[in-house]
């Protein structure tokens, strides 16, 4: 029986320091730093997320800005030397995507001018002045480019926002956000 106990004994102490020793080794995570890991992890996704579209946006603009003085000088130099731009209302932007002023990356797939949102942009004649609009843009967008000044371009004439002419002047950040509410639609004249 001693022998037996003896026996037992080792194995029991045997075991005990095996599963010691297994345990010590043991390496990894447990599931509390898994989630935590996981946690911080999207935290900072959505926060990249959130700064993307800011950024996107921001560039969004400047673009169209480039867009509309980019269109605005082709169209002049292009009309240089005739004595108008056409009849009043008349659409010009055909012609002036056959005449090469808006580059590729101006234009979507069937060949029409686009504004970095993706929608349409249009030039009219104005007999002597012509028109830029820009068609259904997102209402940050709309606020932001109705604010663009142009007050320093003796070319320009007057922006539109939704209807909402504004000669000469640069709209206030209140009345840009209330002409933006609805019909996201701005207008820039020029000479």
């Amino acid at each position: 029986m001693n022998l037996l106990r003896r026996d037992f004994n080792m194995t029991f102490k045997l075991n005990k320091q095996n599963f010691q020793t297994l345990k010590e080794k043991e390496d990894g995570f447990t599931l509390l730093e898994l989630l935590l890991v996981v946690g911080v992890g999207a935290i900072l996704l959505l926060a990249g997320i959130g700064t993307y579209s800011l950024v996107t946006e921001g560039n969004n603009v400047n673009e169209a800005n480039r867009m509309v003085a980019q269109i605005k000088n082709k169209v002049q130099n292009l009309y240089q030397g005739q004595t108008t731009y056409g009849a009043a209302n008349a659409d010009l932007t055909a012609a002036l995507v056959n005449a090469g002023v808006f580059p590729n990356t101006m234009l979507n797939q069937a060949g029409d001018p686009v504004h970095p949102w993706n929608d349409d942009v249009v030039v009219r004649a104005q007999v002597d002045e012509f028109e830029i609009e820009f068609v259904d843009l997102p209402q940050e967008a709309c606020i932001q480019l109705a604010r663009l000044d142009f007050a320093d371009d003796p070319d320009y004439v007057s922006v539109t926002v939704a209807g909402t002419a504004y000669a000469g002047v640069t709209p206030s950040i209140a009345d840009a956000n209330d002409d933006c509410a609805g019909d996201d639609e701005i207008t820039w004249r020029f000479f």
